[in-house]
C-alpha cells in the first residue's frame, strides 16, 4: 500500500509523507474520532434522518427543466469538422 500512496503523491514533492498522513487522518476523523461521531449524532438529531431529507429535496428540486435540457442535448444535431 505504501508504494501505491507514494505513486499517487509523487507530484506533491519531498513532503509527500505528510500529505499521505494528513489524508489518512482526514479519512479517520469523521467515522472514528469523537468529533466525527458527535457531528453525525448532531446531524441525525437536528436535521432528521437522511431518507426524510432526500424526500424533501426530491420534492423541492425542479426536475422538468433539467429533463428538457438533457433531451435537447440528446436530440441536437452533431456538426463534424
Amino acid at each position: 500500500m505504501g508504494d501505491d500512496c507514494d505513486a499517487q503523491c509523487r507530484a506533491v514533492g519531498p513532503q509527500r509523507g505528510g500529505a499521505v498522513r494528513d489524508a489518512f487522518h482526514a479519512a479517520w476523523d469523521t467515522p472514528i474520532s469523537a468529533f466525527g461521531t458527535r457531528q453525525v449524532l448532531y446531524e441525525r438529531f437536528f436535521a432528521s434522518d437522511p431518507l426524510t431529507r432526500a424526500r424533501v429535496l426530491n420534492v423541492m428540486f425542479l426536475k422538468q427543466e433539467v429533463k428538457q435540457r438533457v433531451l435537447d442535448f440528446l436530440h441536437r444535431d452533431v456538426i463534424e469538422d
